[in-house]
């Protein structure tokens, strides 16, 4: 379980996702074909193309609005996490809300600073009467397993590791966004490899190729008119067991007000041996891949 996965109370496995500067230089090439997968023309959409420009690019242009789910079935049970992201006004600020199978978490950032409220029934239990965020430093929310902006974005990197790409069509995003759809193949280490080397843990988490495990995927991805990632999807299949799906949203501009919560909700982790612990992530998983 991720530990925003157990923040919020529930049953995920695997860590979420992540983003950064640009990666390698091994590109994709598209080959256009119709929905069917028939070779047709070049695409009238000459903004619209998938490589790593087109990661960089929507990185570069700061997205104040990101969705991404998670989705694994075990047997008869299914677990889903959804991870929205919000900058704020300010420079630093941000907003993220977690909510795995039901149970909602939240965390804020300031510069620095972070604030997080837990949804966890059992992490709650050791807050002080009154108080439901907890202050640290932003660098511990991060390492503590929260995801943040880069981590969010990092999927984005899936698109350097594209194979056997093909346009399957056009379509609409928000009602007025123009975008064209590709489907590719991955392989998984030109992808983790084509993060930039602080997002390569969460890629390699993404692709299930943490701690020598093998795992195959495959995407889609819709690019706008000015080469921007718009949606993204990716199916990862762990050793023949029942896939792992994500998908990943950018939305339109949506900034918070504010990110600081109440004082008087706040409380330090400082203060609680206990609760520190208790948001303590998980060890850092060891790959295989050498990049």
């Amino acid at each position: 379980m991720t530990p925003a996965g157990r923040l919020a109370g529930g049953a995920m496995a695997a860590a979420l996702l992540m983003g950064g500067a640009t990666g390698c230089s091994d590109e994709p090439k598209a080959e256009p074909t119709s929905g069917t997968g028939t070779p047709v023309p070049n695409s009238s959409m000459s903004g619209s193309s998938l490589s790593i420009q087109s990661v960089n690019a929507t990185i570069n242009a700061v997205p104040a609005h990101v969705l991404t789910r998670t989705s694994i079935r075990s047997g008869d049970t299914r677990h889903e996490q959804q991870v929205e992201l919000r900058l704020g006004k300010a420079d630093g600020e941000a907003a993220l809300v977690i909510d795995t199978d039901g149970v909602r978490s939240e965390a804020r950032t300031s510069g620095e600073r972070a604030w997080l409220k837990p949804g966890s029934a059992s992490v709650r239990k050791l807050l002080p009467a009154g108080k439901s965020w907890v202050a640290m430093p932003a660098a511990q929310l991060r390492a503590d397993g929260v995801p943040s902006r880069d981590d969010q974005l990092s999927m984005l990197f899936v698109i350097g590791g594209a194979t056997s790409v093909r346009s399957i069509g056009t379509d609409t995003v928000e009602g007025r966004i123009r975008v064209r759809k590709y489907s590719f193949g991955v392989d998984v280490r030109r992808a983790v490899c084509a993060g930039p080397a602080e997002q390569r843990t969460t890629l390699l988490v993404l692709l299930g190729a943490a701690q020598g495990r093998t795992a195959s995927a495959r995407a889609e991805a819709w690019i706008d008119d000015f080469n921007l990632v718009r949606n993204l999807y990716l199916t990862v299949d762990l050793n023949g067991r029942q896939p792992v799906n994500y998908s990943l949203q950018v939305l339109g501009d949506a900034p918070v007000a504010s990110a600081r919560p109440p004082a008087g909700e706040v409380t330090s982790i400082d203060g609680s041996p206990r609760l520190r612990q208790a948001l303590k992530g998980q060890p850092t998983p060891r790959s295989s891949i050498t990049c």
